[in-house]
């Protein structure tokens, strides 16, 4: 495969037919380098040694026949290694954590890992304003919730101490009581 059918050292579509899209509603690392959301052409450039990874603006051209550099969103290094026979193409995340994963490409006996890192405090306190203005927000749980998860996880105190007060304003009780101790 690596090689003959995919050359080495030009621009693969990393599929077959249209091109490989790769999606994100949230703004990723791509081995620690940023990328924005959103959609993009998922391209490589497979040599023996080192791939070049590379996220284009460009998602709806087929294949790579209309790749143009200057699309590229991003642009990262990794090394392949041997890998299990994988009869076709395939993609997969491993090493699953709380904020990231590898994108891993798998193809004959080569697999090709791709560090993903997402900052899951930044999102989620993105997304607690929607939460606190909601239904919800008329009881003192959803408060005591947000204002739970900032100290849990050692961030945000300000908000967190801001959080926990509206949750004893709108009903004093031992768990927000005992929280903002």
């Amino acid at each position: 495969i690596w090689g003959d059918v995919v050359p080495y050292d030009q621009v693969w579509r990393a599929g077959a037919n249209e091109n490989t899209r790769f999606s994100t509603t949230n703004d990723l690392t791509v081995e620690g380098r940023p990328l924005p959301a959103g959609t993009y052409g998922l391209h490589m450039i497979p040599t023996k040694d080192a791939w070049t990874i590379i996220f284009s603006k460009d998602h709806s051209a087929w294949g790579s026949f209309f790749y143009k550099k200057e699309n590229d969103a991003l642009r990262v290094s990794v090394t392949p290694r041997p890998g299990p026979m994988t009869e076709q193409v395939t993609y997969d995340f491993a090493d699953v954590t709380k904020d990231g994963a590898t994108l891993v490409l798998r193809w004959e006996k080569l697999e090709v890992r791709v560090k993903l890192g997402v900052d899951v405090h930044g999102i989620v306190l993105a997304g607690m304003g929607a939460q606190l203005s909601g239904l919800g927000a008329f009881g003192w749980e959803v408060w005591y919730e947000a204002a739970h998860y900032c100290h849990a996880e050692k961030i945000a105190p300000k908000k967190a101490m801001q959080w926990v007060d509206a949750s004893i304003a709108r009903q004093p009780n031992f768990e927000n009581q005992t929280l903002k101790a």
